[in-house]
């Protein structure tokens, strides 16, 4: 009796050791496709792939969280403003319920904060006092979680840079907190293979756009 329960915890360990095997592998291989995406159908091919492989191992963040991502940068490469929200919607879902299982993790805010500037593009003049709130208050609840995080730190400079010069926005006020994203990106520490180390890049050009050097 003893020697059957230990085949069959043994065939278990085995069969679960195969499975995250299998996940790691399947994501590793499709992490690097949301670099090379350049359209809204390569965006939605990913998120795809990547919910799907979510569902295989639901006790698993990493493909939940970047579906959702490529969801909201598929949000942004719509020239049709109708498609944002539904795109958006789906995202959101997932991100609720990442946050519900997880609301310690800075980088499921920051990603929540990107999806409201998303928002915005449908309508900058009647959802921009709105959603840059929205967004503002995910930044300040990533950044209370990981203060030094660069990706909350741009989504911030981000977010005063496109706020209108008379409510406190414009170049000149999101110059300094571009510079400490800049900061933050050069010393910041990626804690997993999974985590996220977009927007040094894109940080660099919004410097070169406030007309720092």
């Amino acid at each position: 009796m003893k020697t059957s329960i230990f085949t069959l915890f043994a065939t278990f360990m085995l069969s679960f050791t195969g499975m995250t095997q299998d996940y790691d592998a399947d994501l590793q291989s499709l992490l690097p496709r949301i670099g090379s995406a350049k359209t809204g159908a390569d965006y939605a091919l990913v998120a795809s792939q990547l919910n799907s492989l979510a569902q295989s191992e639901p006790g698993r963040w990493e493909a939940s969280f970047w579906s959702a991502h490529c969801m909201v940068l598929q949000a942004f490469s719509e020239n049709e403003t109708g498609e944002v929200d539904p795109i958006l919607d789906q995202a959101e879902i997932i991100l609720d319920k990442l946050i519900a299982s997880n609301p310690d993790e800075a980088e499921f805010y920051v990603l929540m904060a990107m999806l409201d500037q998303a928002r915005i593009s449908v309508n900058p003049m009647t959802r921009g006092m709105k959603y840059s709130g929205l967004a503002n208050d995910n930044i300040n609840k990533a950044m209370k979680l990981d203060p030094d995080n660069p990706r909350a730190w741009y989504l911030k400079a981000s977010n005063v840079l496109y706020t209108p010069m008379m409510f406190g926005g414009g170049k000149e006020k999101a110059k300094p907190i571009f510079e400490t994203a800049a900061q933050k990106f050069e010393s910041y520490k990626i804690r997993s293979p999974y985590h996220p180390d977009w927007g040094k890049e894109q940080n660099a050009a919004k410097i070169k756009e406030c007309g720092l050097d």
